[in-house]
């Protein structure tokens, strides 16, 4: 009786954690930051190291309108983004100290079995920003337009 109580136990244990692992990744960015475009405020999370900028928005299933992800990168180039799998479509601003050179809207996954598009910005960046698809039409956001970074 003992053996069969633990077992289902354990059992629980691990769907409960399964379940919780779901509604992490369900448009729950692990925020470690802010930036600001206008009057429009996103919770960030900062990604830096090779790793985590290779995973990048892969890991969640969707995210929320006021949270995106930022990469930061330590010297000024010309860095190329794919979809590869990506689970829901995307704004990608491209960003140079505090200002936006470059965006691309509605970036979207790749159909089953397709090479994803790349896409590059037109002038060095040292930033990145991921946003949920729609939001750089919905604010109109455009090249030039000032930024503030604030990364905790």
């Amino acid at each position: 009786m003992n053996k069969i109580l633990i077992v289902l136990l354990l059992f629980l244990l691990l769907a409960g954690g399964i379940v919780f692992y779901q509604f992490q990744s369900y448009g729950n960015v692990k925020t470690n930051g802010k930036v600001t475009i206008g009057k429009n405020v996103f919770n960030i999370e900062t990604v830096k190291s090779e790793k985590d900028k290779q995973i990048g928005l892969t890991k969640y299933k969707s995210i929320k309108e006021n949270q995106g992800m930022l990469f930061a990168f330590d010297t000024e180039n010309k860095y190329s983004f794919w979809m590869k799998n990506m689970k829901f479509p995307i704004d990608i601003i491209f960003i140079n100290n505090d200002e936006i050179v470059d965006y691309v809207e509605n970036a979207t996954p790749p159909a089953p079995d397709t090479e994803p598009a790349t896409y590059e910005p037109q002038l060095p960046v040292n930033y990145v920003l991921e946003i949920k698809s729609g939001l750089v039409k919905k604010y109109n956001i455009k090249t030039g337009d000032k930024i503030s970074i604030e990364i905790k």
